[in-house]
């Protein structure tokens, strides 16, 4: 299992078990960040930073069972 929790206005896209903002997705060791965020699916122009076990990652990053993965939104001001 991995698990994908989604913070700020990404957190709409996913409610699990009462859980706003965090999605429980099967996936075979390999798949990337890309593919479970397109099953989801969310909007990859609203993906910012993502977060693999506590260290950046990207929407390339390969995830295997037991990840945990946390999205946030892209972020504007001036």
């Amino acid at each position: 299992m991995i698990i994908i929790e989604l913070r700020g206005p990404l957190a709409r896209y996913g409610c699990e078990h009462g859980e706003k903002g965090r999605i429980e997705a099967k996936a075979d060791n390999g798949v990337t960040v890309r593919q479970i965020l397109n099953q989801v699916p969310i909007p990859l122009q609203h993906v910012g930073l993502i977060v693999v076990n506590g260290k950046k990652g990207s929407l390339q990053t390969m995830l295997s069972e037991g990840d945990s993965v946390v999205i946030f939104p892209v972020v504007a001001g001036g």
